[in-house]
């Protein structure tokens, strides 16, 4: 394995823990009322991921922050389908609706 300088190795303390929790728990939440990893084993369009993520986002700038349905953070909703749709970008996985 090659040695590579600090600056190049992805800093993975940078990502705020808290905010992660909120993002697997909004994932955990999703895994009990449908299929656990779902969004990967069966693929969805990326454009509904994104008009989820969307509907999330425009829901907490509206000013409601909670999702009644979780009692989760909008924002942690709206992360977690993000997550998702970068993951199907990365594996080339789902269908690419949004060209």
């Amino acid at each position: 394995m090659r040695w590579r300088p600090v600056q190049e190795k992805p800093r993975y303390d940078l990502i705020p823990g808290d905010a992660l929790e909120e993002v697997a728990k909004a994932l955990t939440h999703g895994a009990a009322k449908h299929e656990a990893r779902g969004w990967e084993t069966s693929p969805r369009r990326w454009g509904g991921e994104f008009a989820a993520a969307m509907r999330h986002l425009w829901t907490f700038a509206r000013g409601e922050h909670t999702d009644p349905d979780s009692g989760l953070s909008h924002l942690a909703h709206a992360a977690a389908r993000i997550l998702i749709l970068l993951a199907y970008r990365k594996r080339g996985i789902g269908e690419d609706d949004m060209s």
